[in-house]
């Protein structure tokens, strides 16, 4: 018989793993609440502008920028507030290669989350021209060039 004072291998691992199981079931319980945590507070700043009362602005996207250059651009112009977190967004609602490139007419009023939409449906400014009959190709590139549109070496 053994003694009460004694107890076999098999029982001194059992507080041990206790404390690990317990452990893993804490770290677990933290990751979640911290992702959560995170979820709720993106969602809460895609959904609020910038600055209210902002005006609007016209934002270049040039042909060819990935979407982190796009959100770094759009913070250096004071548009939105986190490149990497709205970068993040438009990659997993896989919108980052929808962004048309072109000019748009944008505002820090704007939540994040119209700013990712406005680019990813490409409603880029345009501007309508008017050509005389009866001009030249080189009077309708210095006519273009003279307005500012372009430059006469881009034509």
């Amino acid at each position: 018989m053994t003694d009460a004072t004694t107890s076999s291998p098999g029982r001194r691992r059992r507080p041990a793993a206790r404390v690990v199981v317990a452990l893993v079931l804490l770290e677990l319980t933290l990751a979640s609440v911290g992702a959560v945590t995170a979820y709720l507070m993106t969602e809460n700043w895609l959904d609020r502008p910038t600055r209210a009362g902002a005006p609007t602005q016209v934002f270049e996207v040039p042909k060819g920028r990935s979407v982190g250059q796009i959100t770094q651009d759009l913070a250096a112009a004071g548009l939105i507030s986190h490149p990497r977190v709205l970068a993040l967004v438009a990659r997993y609602q896989d919108v980052d290669t929808r962004i048309h490139s072109g000019e748009y007419e944008l505002s820090a009023s704007l939540t994040p989350r119209q700013v990712l939409r406005r680019l990813a449906a490409g409603n880029v400014l345009q501007v309508w021209v008017t050509l005389p009959e009866g001009l030249t190709r080189r009077e309708i590139v210095h006519l273009i060039a003279s307005s500012g549109l372009s430059d006469e070496a881009d034509l």
